[in-house]
């Protein structure tokens, strides 16, 4: 099986975000289009896709500040079928060889103490548990995005 990791450009980046990204992340988390691609033409915004066999398995979609420096791992999925199977953390590992010389890469995690339920707490724990198995460190840092609350953790 063929896997490829590819930056994608502005018409590719925009078919992930409604194709899926509007449907894997809470309303209140995604961004309009429009700054993604502002970003993007700015050279300040990065977008990534990999897949195997013609199917997207991820995506990622990462903003930089303007030295290039530091990012924020802005969106991060894997699709449902291929969560489990070791591709997240292959990804993850990739996209951040694509940055040689950053300080690090801050994620912004759904924050556990703020779940709707006990169900959804076991979404957002299971959730920080993968990032910390591939090497990010959990910090007692608390942002409020929008309407939606965060921990955060660096790689």
């Amino acid at each position: 099986m063929e896997r490829r990791i590819e930056k994608l450009g502005i018409e590719e980046g925009k078919k992930v975000y409604y194709e899926r990204l509007v449907e894997d992340f809470p309303a209140c988390e995604v961004k309009p289009w429009e700054k993604i691609e502002q970003f993007t033409e700015a050279g300040l915004y990065d977008m990534f896709g990999m897949w195997e066999e013609g199917v997207l398995l991820a995506y990622a979609f990462v903003a930089m500040d303007v030295s290039k420096k530091h990012l924020l791992m802005d969106y991060f999925a894997v699709s449902n079928d291929w969560r489990g199977k070791g591709y997240g953390q292959y990804f993850l590992t990739h996209i951040k060889e694509k940055y040689p010389g950053i300080a690090g890469i801050v994620f912004e995690v759904e924050d556990v103490k703020k779940a709707e339920n006990l169900e959804d707490m076991k979404i957002r724990t299971k959730r920080i548990q993968f990032y910390e198995k591939a090497g990010l460190k959990l910090y007692p840092l608390y942002a409020k995005i929008y309407d939606a609350d965060y921990q955060i953790m660096f790689f």
